[in-house]
């Protein structure tokens, strides 16, 4: 149940990737695994190290990431 809960991460919405890059990646697409475990060829970020990448460093607690889907859902919210 971990992995599944991490695999929700919107890394996207973390690391800012443009349209272009979302419709090539299968972290957009999928929704079982985490984006690290996913990392294919095909993907935008392929080059970043995956220990350096905020949404695998930094989303590790609980804490941070219930944090994190706050925010996007009130930014979403007020942007209706």
């Amino acid at each position: 149940m971990r992995n599944v809960s991490y695999s929700l991460i919107p890394c996207w919405e973390i690391i800012k990737c443009s349209d272009a890059d979302r419709s090539n990646c299968k972290a957009y697409a999928g929704e079982s695994q985490l984006c690290w475990v996913n990392k294919k060829s095909e993907m935008p970020c392929i080059w970043q190290d995956c220990r350096e990448c905020s949404v695998y460093a930094d989303f590790f607690s609980c804490g941070k990431i219930k944090e994190l889907l706050r925010t996007l859902l009130t930014e979403k919210s007020l942007a209706k």
